[in-house]
């Protein structure tokens, strides 16, 4: 529960859990240390944060990064809340991560595959010349047929085509 005493505090920039943080020149902090995982939030970051604003994203960073959740962080309007996300972000986008696979792993082989799902405007454009024999030597009229429908005469075909293998 918040009381008077710890809002005080807060106020003043101290935290009561946050009296083991050694203070560089000015009482700004020297460096903040993130889990027992040796992430290091920015010195450029970690300057200008108060001792409630360690707390709130050491609690952030274990509640996500360690515990696998999400969390709430809820302070009275002023106390940096937006400071506090924008430094655990800042922090952990900074930090190299070795993935699973990343080191070693010969299962693991980088590939890129490109997207190259046609739509059906595509299919139909692509397709349309060859259909339009097709369907002429058929006896089919295809002037005036739309892309759509000539795409599902196509798929129909396809799935004859298919069914007779």
């Amino acid at each position: 529960a918040i009381d008077m005493e710890m809002l005080k505090e807060a106020e003043r920039g101290h935290a009561m859990e946050s009296d083991d943080e050694e203070l560089g020149e000015g009482g700004a902090l020297e460096e903040v240390k993130l889990g027992d995982q040796g992430i290091a939030v920015p010195v450029m970051l970690a300057k200008h944060l108060q001792h409630h604003q360690v707390e709130g994203i050491k609690f952030m960073h274990d509640s996500t990064v360690t515990q696998g959740k999400g969390c709430v962080l809820a302070h009275c309007m002023g106390l940096g809340k937006t400071l506090q996300a924008v430094t655990l972000i800042t922090t952990l986008l900074d930090t190299p991560v070795e993935w699973e696979g990343d080191a070693g792993d010969p299962s693991v082989e980088p590939t890129v595959e490109p997207d190259v799902e046609p739509t059906v405007a595509e299919v139909g454009k692509m397709l349309k010349p060859e259909l339009e024999k097709e369907l002429v030597k058929r006896g089919v009229c295809v002037k005036g047929l739309k892309k759509k429908e000539l795409v599902e005469l196509l798929k129909q075909s396809l799935k004859k085509a298919a069914e007779k293998t």
